[in-house]
């Protein structure tokens, strides 16, 4: 610290100090610019605790989401107020599509897919909820023929299947 004070001294050419071989004091030039001193290593250190507490806590920028639009609307959709809520810097773009998308080439920072992500590189897939599979009947189809016991018994019912294909668009064939 002293050999910044003398380099301060010299770059200004002012004496701040006052030496003797026994004892140290300030001039009436380093009296003037002590509170100023102290003030400028406050805001330092201000600043630095804010600097600090926002690379820490605050999340900032803009986040791009693509999920299947029913995803969208009916889970993400609702929670945007809280979103906005909590994360005020951020500007959050939703985009609904079921095509699998290159991650890195269009810019999306998380995706919302059903199905496994084999043969897709640079991607980490995350199981966020199990699907429940339903088979459901039309009433009209249990008055003609009649409540089944098991699945195999279904095939003289009118059936509508719901598959996801590899591309992870949605097929829907009518048997």
């Amino acid at each position: 610290m002293p050999k910044t004070i003398s380099r301060l001294e010299q770059a200004w050419t002012i004496r701040l100090l006052n030496r003797s071989t026994h004892a140290v004091s300030l001039t009436e030039d380093g009296e003037r610019l002590l509170p100023l001193a102290r003030e400028v290593m406050r805001g330092i250190e201000k600043a630095d605790a804010a600097i600090s507490v926002a690379s820490r806590d605050c999340v900032a920028g803009r986040v791009r989401i693509t999920a299947p639009t029913s995803i969208l609307t009916t889970c993400l959709v609702p929670l945007l107020q809280h979103a906005r809520d909590q994360l005020q810097q951020t500007e959050r773009n939703l985009r609904g599509s079921d095509r699998m998308a290159d991650l890195a080439d269009e810019a999306i920072d998380l995706t919302i897919r059903t199905g496994p992500l084999d043969g897709i590189p640079g991607n980490r897939a995350q199981v966020l909820c199990e699907f429940p599979w339903v088979t459901c009947v039309a009433p009209n189809d249990l008055a003609r023929r009649g409540t089944s016991q098991a699945p195999n018994n279904l095939e003289s019912y009118d059936l509508i299947s719901l598959s996801v294909v590899r591309t992870f668009g949605v097929d829907f064939g009518i048997d």
